[in-house]
C-alpha cells in the first residue's frame, strides 16, 4: 500500500520538519502497531502486508524538539492478488438505471477484466441532456447510487466509468426521463404522451442514446445505438434517419467523416489499423434533429507494418573496423507495437533472399552491432519491422563499405 500526505500548515509547524512518523496496523483486531521513520518524503511504499486484509495508518510530523499530533487513522485494503496498474479499467459490464419522479436509481456491474486491472472506484455523470454537469465518485465496492434532487418529466444523461491511479476508463452512457409528478405507473411517459404534444415550431429531438462501438477489424467498426423517441420494441416506421460521425485525434485536426443510415446501426470501414476512433450519431426527422449523442471509442485491430523502417544508417565502431552500427526508426505505419526487426545483410545486392545473412533485433531497439565482417567490402543492408500480425515490407538496400586497416 502507497500512503501519501502533506506537511502540516506553515504556521503549524513550530521548526524545520525534519521527518515523519509512520505507524499501521490490521483495522480489523487492535493488533501490533507498526512505526516506520520517514526522511523529509511525503509517501511511503509498505510492502510485505497480508493479501485481502484491512490495514490503518496514521503519520505523526517531527521537529529537532519531538513529535506533533499524530493524523486520524486512515482505512485501506490489500488486494486478494496483485493486479495490473499500468493501465484505466475497461469500461463497466453493465449499466441500469431506473427514473423516479425526481430520483434516479443507478445500478451497474464492474468491468469484465475486474480480476486483472485494478479498479479504485467509479465515477457517475449525470445532467440535463448531458452527463458532464455533475459528479459523484463512489468506491470500488459500491453497484449501485441514487442520484435525487432532480426536475420532474426531465430528460437525464447517465455516464459510468471505472478509475484507478491511471485515470479514468471509457465511459458507458444511458439516458433515463424522470416521471410527471401525478405518474404512479411504470409507464415511460415520454412515449405514451408524445403524440398530444402539440410542437408549433421544431423542437429538438432526443438524441440516440447507449452507441456502442464494436470492433470487426483492423479498418471496420460496427456503430449501433438506441433511439429513446421510438417505441419500445425500437421499430422505424417514420422517414426519420441517422447520421454518424467518427474521428481519431491524431493528428489533433483531424476533421470528421460522416455517413447516413436509416437503421440504428452503420458499418464503419476504411479506417487505420490499431487507432483510436470517437463515433457520435444524430437522428433527423423532417425539419428537427437531435444533438449530437454520448461518444463512444473504439480501437481498430492491429495489421501487418504497410510500411519499412525507414532512416536506415550504417556506421563502422570505433576502434574496431570489421564491426558496424546498423540505426533505424521505426515505420511510419507501424499498424500495431512493433515487437522486433529482422536485419539483412549481403556482399551482392542481386542475391536471393534466402542467401543474405539474418540479424533478428528482438522488441522495440532501434540500433544494432554486427561483428567479423570482411574489410574493404561493400555490403548492403535492408531492415523489415514485425508486430503481432506479421512481417511488414522492407527497407531498400542501403550500401555501406567497410574500412581498409588491420584486421582485428
Amino acid at each position: 500500500i502507497l500512503v501519501q500526505w502533506q506537511p502540516p500548515p506553515l504556521a503549524t509547524q513550530n521548526g524545520q520538519i525534519v521527518g515523519y512518523k509512520l505507524r499501521y496496523r490490521k483495522t480489523a483486531r487492535k493488533t501490533e502497531t507498526f512505526e516506520i521513520l520517514v526522511d523529509n518524503q511525503l509517501s511511503q511504499l509498505i510492502t510485505g502486508l497480508e493479501k485481502n486484509t484491512e490495514y490503518s495508518f496514521r503519520v505523526v510530523a517531527m521537529t529537532v524538539n519531538g513529535s506533533g499530533p499524530a493524523t486520524d487513522w486512515v482505512a485501506a485494503d490489500t488486494f486478494e492478488n496483485d493486479l495490473d496498474e499500468s493501465r484505466v479499467p475497461d469500461m463497466p459490464s453493465s449499466l441500469h438505471v431506473r427514473p423516479l419522479v425526481t430520483n434516479i436509481v443507478v445500478s451497474w456491474t464492474p468491468p469484465e477484466n475486474q480480476h486483472q486491472v485494478v479498479v479504485r472506484g467509479y465515477a457517475i455523470g449525470y445532467g440535463l441532456g448531458s452527463p458532464h454537469a455533475q459528479t459523484v465518485r463512489v468506491d470500488h465496492k459500491q453497484r449501485y447510487y441514487t442520484i435525487e434532487n432532480l426536475e420532474p418529466s426531465s430528460h437525464y444523461v447517465i455516464s459510468l466509468k471505472a478509475f484507478n491511479n491511471m485515470g479514468e476508463g471509457i465511459p458507458l452512457y444511458e439516458s433515463a426521463v424522470t416521471r410527471q409528478h401525478t405518474d404512479t405507473s411504470e409507464v415511460d411517459v415520454y412515449v405514451v404522451h408524445a403524440s398530444y404534444t402539440p410542437v408549433p415550431e421544431p423542437s429538438p429531438m432526443l438524441p440516440p442514446v447507449g452507441v456502442q462501438a464494436t470492433i470487426l477489424g483492423s479498418d471496420t467498426v460496427r456503430l449501433t445505438w438506441a433511439d429513446n423517441s421510438l417505441p419500445k420494441n425500437q421499430k422505424i416506421t417514420d422517414a426519420r434517419y441517422y447520421t454518424a460521425r467518427w474521428k481519431t485525434n491524431i493528428p489533433a485536426n483531424t476533421k470528421y467523416k460522416m455517413a447516413n443510415s436509416t437503421t440504428l446501426s452503420y458499418l464503419v470501414s476504411g479506417l487505420k489499423p490499431n487507432t483510436l476512433y470517437e463515433f457520435s450519431v444524430m437522428v433527423t426527422k423532417g425539419r428537427r434533429s437531435s444533438t449530437w449523442s454520448m461518444t463512444a471509442h473504439g480501437t481498430t485491430f492491429e495489421s501487418v507494418p504497410s510500411s519499412p523502417p525507414k532512416d536506415v544508417t550504417v556506421v563502422s565502431k570505433e576502434g574496431k573496423p570489421r564491426t558496424i552500427i546498423v540505426n533505424w526508426q521505426p515505420p511510419s505505419e507501424a499498424n500495431g507495437k512493433i515487437t522486433g526487426y529482422i536485419i539483412y545483410y549481403s556482399t551482392d545486392v542481386h542475391a536471393e533472399l534466402h542467401d543474405w545473412v539474418i540479424e533478428p533485433v528482438v522488441g522495440n531497439r532501434l540500433t544494432h552491432q554486427i561483428q567479423e565482417l570482411t574489410l574493404d567490402t561493400p555490403y548492403y543492408f535492408k531492415i523489415q519491422a514485425r508486430n503481432s500480425k506479421g512481417m511488414g515490407p522492407m527497407s531498400e538496400a542501403v550500401l555501406f563499405r567497410t574500412p581498409k586497416g588491420k584486421q582485428s
